[in-house]
């Protein structure tokens, strides 16, 4: 994992403008990292959208002790690496310490479920800010089912997906797409498709969609007209399994 601190840029200066004090029983408690943003003079200029693993999610994990755990797992779910640290807040800032370093962050968000922490810095007479954005981590335990799933039958009927609308549902999270038929993809929610170009393409009953300047590919195999199943992939090498459904 990326180092926790590092993602805010150690030399940052911190600029704070909430006057609302937060207690640290309010954070504690695991959350997951689902965006990062640069702005310069108040514009986006970068964006990426962290790929969340059902199975095993990579969070933050801010303890009642004033200790925080930041863990990464590969795609099978063994941990790639664990960063450790303390942490506590101080009015309207949080302080994080790791490895002897530590950094002012103030907030924009804080919520029961939702985290916005920001840090900025002066640069060439430019505002450099950089944002995190979490959600609240809740861990699901898994059943097993007494009957087995019945095998899935692959239609031999293809149908076009072009010009139509899907929805993706990733954990609690639901996305709404359109497959235009410029090969693009329209959507009006930034979690979806980044800022970088996206494209699709249908061979047969095969569907592959790229996001975000192919930082993940998504192939998949239409199970019938208003279902496409398959496994996704980033440029990192982690896989899942996801459904779209015709919406």
């Amino acid at each position: 994992m990326k180092r926790f601190i590092i993602l805010f840029m150690l030399v940052f200066t911190i600029q704070i403008g909430f006057a609302q004090v937060y207690n640290d029983s309010d954070l504690v408690g695991k959350w997951t990292i689902i965006k990062t943003e640069e702005f310069v003079d108040n514009e986006l200029t970068d964006s990426n959208i962290e790929i969340v693993n059902e199975d095993c999610q990579d969070y933050v994990h801010f303890q009642a002790s004033g200790k925080f755990v930041a863990n990464e797992f590969r795609s099978d779910c063994t941990k790639r690496d664990e960063d450790t640290g303390t942490w506590k807040i101080d009015g309207n800032k949080m302080l994080l310490t790791e490895n002897e370093e530590s950094i002012y962050l103030s907030f924009i968000t804080f919520t029961s479920d939702s985290l916005v922490l920001s840090a900025k810095e002066k640069k060439d007479d430019k505002e450099i800010e950089f944002r995190i954005t979490f959600k609240r981590f809740y861990e699901v335990k898994k059943t097993t089912s007494l009957q087995s799933e019945p095998p899935i039958t692959f239609s031999n009927v293809i149908t076009s997906v072009e010009g139509k609308r899907w929805k993706y549902t990733e954990n609690t999270n639901i996305f709404y797409f359109t497959l235009e038929s410029n090969g693009r993809i329209s959507s009006k929610d930034p979690y979806m498709v980044g800022i970088s170009p996206n494209s699709w393409k249908q061979t047969g009953n095969k569907v592959i969609i790229h996001l975000n300047d192919k930082y993940v590919t998504y192939t998949g195999t239409l199970i019938n007209a208003s279902i496409i199943k398959g496994t996704a992939e980033n440029i990192t090498g982690k896989t899942w399994d996801f459904t779209l459904e015709l919406y």
